[in-house]
This record gives C-alpha cells, sequence and structure tokens, in this order.
C-alpha cells in the first residue's frame, strides 16, 4: 500500500480522466504514528513525497473512473494504493513513451527514477510495520491476504441489532448495525469514549480510529447520492474534510456491518490511460467491517460498560456513504469504496 500527503505539487492531465484540483496547503498531519521503522527524516522525506501525492490524487481519479457506470444496487471497493504501487512497479521495466505517461499519470513529472524508488522503498518498509504484514500482502491486496486492524474502541456483539438503512436504489433493508450507547449500560469504567464529526451544509463525515494510525473516514452527503459525490470529490476536498474533524463524546453512535470482495480488470484502467494491457490481469481487494475492527475476527457476546457523557453526539450512518481507509499522519488512502446496499456484498 502506499502512504501520500498531498502537496503544493501540480497535478498533470491524464489521458482520459479529468484531474483533480490540488489542496492549497500542504497538509500537517495529526501526530506521529505509533508504529515506525523509519528514521525522523525518512519519515520526513516519505510523507512530503511527491511519489505519495501522487498516489492520492490517483485516489480519487479511480474513484471517478470506477464508480460511473455502477448501479445504484452495488457497492464498490478498491485499493488505491495497491493501483498505485503496480503502476510504479510497471513503471520499472516500461519503455521511455510508457515512462513518461506513467509520470503523468502517477504525478511523478520532474522526478528521478532513483527518487521514486527511494520513495517505493521507503513506504514498503513504513507499512509493512505498521500493517504486521508482508509487504505484497499489503501492496497487492487479494482477498485471501487482506489487510487487518481494530478499533480504538471496540463496538459489542450483544448491543448490535438490526436497523434500517436507506439503500441508494429506495428500498429501506433491515441490516446488522454496531454501536456503542451508553444508555443502555449506564456505567463507567474507562472514561468517555470519543469519536471525530464534521458537518457542513453539504457533508457529514465520521472518522473512527483504529490502531496503529489507521482511521476509517465515512463520507454522507446531504444534498447528492454518495455515487453523485463520488464524481466530483478531489483529494483537497477529502483533505479539508478529513482536517475539520473534531473529536466528540459519543452518546449513541450507530455503524453498518459490511463486508465486500471485488475485482476489477486493470485492462480496462490501462487502456484508458493511453498503457498496453498488464500481463497481470486484476485487481482484487477485500474488507469486512465488524465489532472488532476491520478485516478481523468477529468477536463473542461481550458486555459493554459505558457512562453518559456531557454533549454526546448521536449519529446513525443508515444511508449510503464513501468511504477511505487511511493512515492518519501520512493520509496514504489503503481502501476506498462505497456503500449503496449493505446486505450486497
Amino acid at each position: 500500500m502506499t502512504v501520500s500527503s498531498p502537496s503544493s505539487a501540480q497535478s498533470t492531465a491524464q489521458p482520459g480522466i479529468t484531474p483533480s484540483p490540488i489542496a492549497a496547503e500542504t497538509p500537517k498531519p495529526i501526530a506521529a504514528p505509533l508504529l515506525n521503522s523509519l528514521t525522523d527524516t525518512e519519515l520526513e522525506t516519505l510523507k512530503n513525497s511527491q511519489l505519495l501525492n501522487g498516489y492520492n490524487h490517483l485516489a480519487f481519479e479511480l474513484l471517478r473512473f470506477l464508480s460511473k457506470d455502477l448501479p445504484k444496487d452495488q457497492n464498490l471497493l478498491f485499493s488505491p494504493l495497491s493501483i498505485a504501487h503496480f503502476l510504479t512497479q510497471h513503471y520499472q521495466s516500461s519503455s521511455d513513451s510508457e515512462q513518461k505517461n506513467i509520470r503523468k499519470i502517477l504525478g511523478l513529472e520532474g522526478l528521478s527514477p532513483t527518487q521514486i524508488q527511494i520513495d517505493s522503498e521507503l513506504l514498503k518498509r513504513y507499512l509493512e510495520n505498521k500493517s504486521n504484514t508482508e509487504a505484497h500482502q499489503t501492496l497487492f491486496l487479494r482477498p485471501d491476504t487482506a489487510f487487518n486492524t481494530h478499533w480504538r474502541y471496540p463496538f459489542y456483539t450483544n448491543q448490535t441489532q438490526a436497523q434500517p438503512f436507506q439503500t441508494a436504489g429506495g428500498a429501506k433493508k433491515n441490516v446488522p448495525f454496531m454501536q456503542i450507547n451508553p444508555r443502555i449500560n449506564p456505567k463507567e469504567l474507562d472514561g468517555t469514549k470519543s469519536t471525530y464529526f464534521a458537518e457542513s451544509l453539504d457533508l457529514q463525515a465520521l472518522g473512527q480510529h483504529l490502531h496503529a494510525g489507521f482511521e476509517l473516514l465515512c463520507i454522507v452527503p446531504q444534498n447528492k447520492s454518495a455515487l453523485a459525490w463520488a464524481q466530483t470529490g478531489f483529494y483537497g476536498e477529502w483533505y479539508a474534510l478529513k482536517s475539520s474533524l473534531q473529536e466528540r463524546t459519543m452518546g449513541e453512535l450507530w455503524i453498518p456491518r459490511w463486508q465486500e470482495t471485488q475485482t476489477h480488470p486493470l485492462a480496462s484502467l490501462f487502456v484508458q490511460w493511453g498503457l498496453p494491457k498488464p500481463t497481470e490481469g486484476f485487481h482484487s481487494a477485500q474488507i469486512r467491517v465488524n465489532e472488532q475492527g476491520i478485516n478481523t475476527q468477529q468477536a463473542r457476546a461481550t458486555d459493554q460498560i459505558l457512562g453518559i457523557p456531557a454533549n454526546p453526539l448521536l449519529f446513525k450512518l443508515n444511508r449510503p456513504f464513501v468511504y477511505t481507509l487511511h493512515d492518519r499522519y501520512t493520509n496514504a488512502i489503503l481502501y476506498m469504496g462505497i456503500i449503496n446496499d449493505p446486505t450486497q456484498p
């Protein structure tokens, strides 16, 4: 997977794909990750690298392309990090004309092949340590080799219950909703539990922290569908939204349980970019969101002992949303997707 932080570098147009606007400011990461195999100098080089900046801009180009003809009753899942890394590896063995094209696609114009290799290696080491998995498993996400991490505050299975979800197709379906609800067990042992929330006239965003510095960010458009936002959203907007998240104590928090396994043909992407079709034909990704975290084993029923915090946030994620699973420190987007209907794979 890839870690990328926005910079002031200019995005370059890609064949057949409209370039994204770029954030006006260089992101200022929230805090250093707890797990880090890099020196301070190496980490600084990585988080400000042109490589990672290009990877995250590409993520939103991919979101637009893959969601363009997505039916309302289907979900979307892919790893922009994996696809960007695949392109970077493909760059090494490409012709001069193909390399020039890949530089445009990844926003790497002006970057030397040596620096590309250095940044790729830094990224590999960083993510191997944080995700506790081998690089090929992290960077080439296949359904049987999935990244996994746990919530900062796990949900409890004895409080999961069926609730209606308004699908993109208009139907209401009962799906399992995980919840943290201090009102159910009004006893406090471990202090108030918090989440991160932002709201504007057009969007609501919920950020749930995971271990090792990862975060699941769910974006709920208010005046348009999740699919419509996916066609217009860009990295600078995502970063501004992420930066506006504020810590809130949890009153009632409801998040649907879901899982997806999807495979996308790489050939269609390469044709879109004007590149020869790759020998490896597919990109696969898997995600399973449950009470324990992302791609973790589901826990047995457990008790939850919570209190009633002051000014609690009451939020139910019960309509279609766009989501990212990313590294909070570097902003690297590991997974990206749309949930139109949590009952669909």
